[in-house]
């Protein structure tokens, strides 16, 4: 009997599954730009060649569309192109196929992979944190889908400001978790995020480079001080529950125990959820050393920002609302103007202002037009950032040379050509990721499937027990008591008739009893689910599961059997478990055949291949967040997420000998690996040569380069093309935004 398995009813579920599918499987976003931005675009490029003239400066020249391709995929959705992307592209003869790839690419599921990276390095978005695997994992997941949406910016930001209750129901609240017991380093971290101001100086005395005194600080703080963050376990009405069974006089010491025991049965299912709260009894008050004339040690503090005008809330309750509101309001003079600069830093490598996040009163820009100009923009655009990007790629500046020429700190650039950089670790790691992997935006989906299976079962189970009364707990309490009792007199009567079988000689009476002994001892936690949980989850709504799954892999509803949901929730798991590999030994088997991969040898490989990369080589927005100490990512630079912004560029040796001697390119050339079955197709040496350069470097190979590959076919034919793999990756070429 087949089921068509509906999502579960319940809030939290919903919007967990909902942000699950849409992270893992969507391969195109919400349509990208509805704003006309091409005037825009033009406007920009006149203001910088009014500053070149003016600087006796010359534009770098314009580039040709190989580079401008492997550029923009790079800035667009963070990894390079395949050989097919390259060779669809130029075979374009459309006069609009470069405005038409900026907007596929910004349209594509790469563009949210590509800026969780950016977000979460901004909002150090950090697994590893005690008590992060509660809360952080959601959070991750909300940022991932809001850039999937094109949320707004401005109404991204409230979200986080104003976010209350637990992490399975509003996974933003993550935002406050993150600086958890620390709500005056969480105030400064906020306006250095969303303001680019650095108040941090100001928390022990007033600021000695710029306006702010140590009384503006706490009267920030004064906000969002209250928001306090505790793990709950739900054991609330456990708890009363349990004084009540330990008060009745009436019960006996077995009757006492013997719910006692059915207690723990329905508590274990409670499971842990990170919760924010605001405790109106914190108050905040100036410390006790305050030492200036503005207000006195210990006086508490009002709340009020930096500067422009807000609203006295008549209730304190919203505070937060009216906080949220001013700090990302239009008329605050640094909201739209920050992220503009953030935003033009990511497309053309140095930001107008410089330190990204140290503004002060006298910060001018490099370009003081140029980025008031971009910040009406980021307002005309009512906070959209794909549109923002899209103005920028549009730009004849944009599409110019790289300036290769280092920028010393302090000294003005020019941006005559936007800035040579390195790739940063995520897009190192997510390029390869597509030399390895056909479905490189695709999450790890057995993994996510396997996770909402434990994880959503679980608090489906203890969603249920939540919303019942102290009175049905009780009846729950005793039902399962009654059921235990009766099960413990079944298992004492099976016994002792395998007793008196085994006395009388009867051998297979007594063998089959003793089977049979124990399947009623496994009946036990089915039997309780059956006659307890199943009718609740049922009357909540809750009793039928889906887990996310890419349309290429089938419908949950097709496999699975809806009366696992009589059963015990270890028992479902491992029958559902069961379904995910059939399906995912049979999602292999379909991308073989969709590929023409008909070689044997090859076939019974790829299976195998594909789990390894399936779960290891996916993109880096789809690996814990940050990855772990000693992990390829890590070693290349990625933020350890302890600070805002800590990534690293700059080389080292365990970067060089990860690239020369990891693991990775062993997967790369793995004959099942994406770049080794696209040459595939080509017998001839040139053709094989020219789609490992487009492949890598997003070019063709020059004469000069293709004489020197072809006499080193000559002196080792049967390994010359892995040894060319190996330079390519290897060369700086590779690793540089040109």
């Amino acid at each position: 009997m087949k089921s068509n398995l509906r999502k579960p009813s319940g809030s939290f579920l919903l919007r967990r599954t909902s942000i699950c599918l849409a992270i893992s499987f969507s391969l195109s976003g919400i349509s990208v730009i509805a704003e006309d931005t091409a005037e825009a675009s033009k406007k920009i490029d006149q203001l910088l060649a009014a500053d070149w003239q003016r600087d006796g400066k010359t534009p770098d020249p314009a580039i040709d569309d190989e580079r401008f391709v492997r550029r923009l995929y790079l800035d667009a959705i963070g990894r390079i192109p395949t050989a097919a992307e390259m060779r669809a592209f130029l075979a374009d003869e459309s006069p609009s196929r470069r405005n038409d790839l900026i907007d596929t690419l910004l349209d594509s599921a790469g563009y949210a992979n590509h800026m969780f990276t950016f977000m979460a390095d901004l909002l150090r978005i950090d697994e590893s944190q005690p008590g992060g695997k509660f809360s952080t994992p959601a959070y991750a997941a909300y940022v991932l889908e809001a850039l999937r949406a094109n949320q707004p910016y401005d109404e991204f930001v409230r979200e986080l400001i104003v976010s209350e209750g637990g992490a399975f129901g509003n996974p933003a609240t993550g935002y406050y978790y993150r600086d958890r017991g620390m709500p005056l380093d969480h105030m400064a971290n906020t306006v250095r995020v969303f303001l680019g101001t650095r108040v941090e100086c100001a928390q022990c005395h007033n600021h000695p480079f710029d306006v702010w005194t140590q009384l503006d600080f706490y009267q920030m703080a004064a906000f969002s001080h209250d928001m306090t963050a505790r793990l709950e376990r739900r054991s609330g009405p456990f708890q009363e529950l349990q004084r009540a069974i330990n008060s009745e006089a009436e019960l006996d010491s077995l009757a006492r125990r013997e719910r006692q025991t059915a207690l723990v049965e329905i508590r274990r299912r409670a499971t842990t959820n990170a919760m924010i709260e605001r405790n109106s009894d914190l108050v905040l008050t100036l410390p006790h050393d305050y030492s200036y004339d503005d207000a006195k040690p210990k006086d508490e503090v009002t709340p009020l920002p930096l500067f422009g005008d807000m609203p006295e809330p008549g209730n304190p309750d919203d505070r937060l609302q009216h906080y949220a509101e001013w700090l990302t309001a239009p008329e605050n003079p640094r909201f739209a103007k920050v992220i503009a600069n953030r935003m033009w830093k990511e497309v053309m490598g140095a930001g107008l202002v410089e330190p990204l996040d140290d503004f002060t009163e006298s910060t001018r820009a490099s370009h003081p037009l140029l980025l008031d100009f971009l910040e009406e923009q980021m307002k005309r655009l009512k906070f959209d950032l794909k549109a923002f990007q899209r103005m920028l790629f549009n730009t004849e500046l944009y599409q110019r040379q790289a300036h290769g020429e280092e920028v010393a700190d302090g000294a003005k650039f020019t941006f005559t050509g936007p800035l040579m950089r390195r790739m940063s670790a995520e897009q190192i790691w997510d390029s390869l990721v597509v030399l390895i992997n056909p479905q490189p935006e695709q999450a790890n989906w057995r993994r996510l499937a396997e996770n909402f299976i434990r994880y959503d079962w679980a608090e489906m189970i203890s969603e249920t027990v939540r919303l019942k009364s102290q009175t049905e707990l009780r009846q729950d309490v005793e039902k399962i008591a009654d059921i235990q009792r009766d099960h413990r007199k079944e298992i004492d009567t099976l016994r002792e008739a395998e007793k008196q079988a085994a006395r009388a000689g009867k051998r297979e009476d007594a063998s089959a009893l003793k089977e049979q002994v124990a399947e009623t001892r496994s009946d036990l936690p089915h039997k309780i689910h059956r006659e307890v949980f199943a009718p609740a989850l049922r009357k909540a709504g809750l009793d039928q599961l889906a887990p996310p799954l890419p349309h290429s892999v089938g419908s949950w509803s097709e496999m699975a059997d809806p009366l696992l949901f009589d059963y015990s929730d270890s028992y479902y798991r491992g029958v559902a478990l069961r379904i995910l590999t059939e399906m995912e030994l049979q999602f292999y088997q379909d991308e073989m055949n969709q590929a023409g991969l008909e070689d044997p040898s090859l076939r019974s490989q790829y299976t195998g291949y594909r789990k390894t990369n399936v779960a290891t080589y996916v993109r880096a927005a789809h690996l814990p967040s940050p990855a772990p100490p000693g992990h390829f990512l890590r070693q290349l630079g990625q933020s350890d997420r302890k600070v805002i912004e800590n990534a690293e560029t700059g080389a080292n040796i365990p970067q060089t000998l990860s690239l020369l001697n990891g693991p990775v390119f062993d997967q790369v050339i793995h004959p099942c690996s994406v770049l080794s079955l696209g040459l595939r197709p080509f017998d001839a040496t040139e053709d094989r040569i020219e789609t490992i350069y487009l492949s890598l470097l997003g070019r063709s190979p020059s004469e000069v380069e293709q004489e020197i590959v072809l006499e080193q076919q000559k002196a080792r034919p049967d390994r010359f093309e892995e040894d060319l793999i190996f330079a390519l990756l290897n060369s700086r070429e590779f690793s540089l935004i040109q």
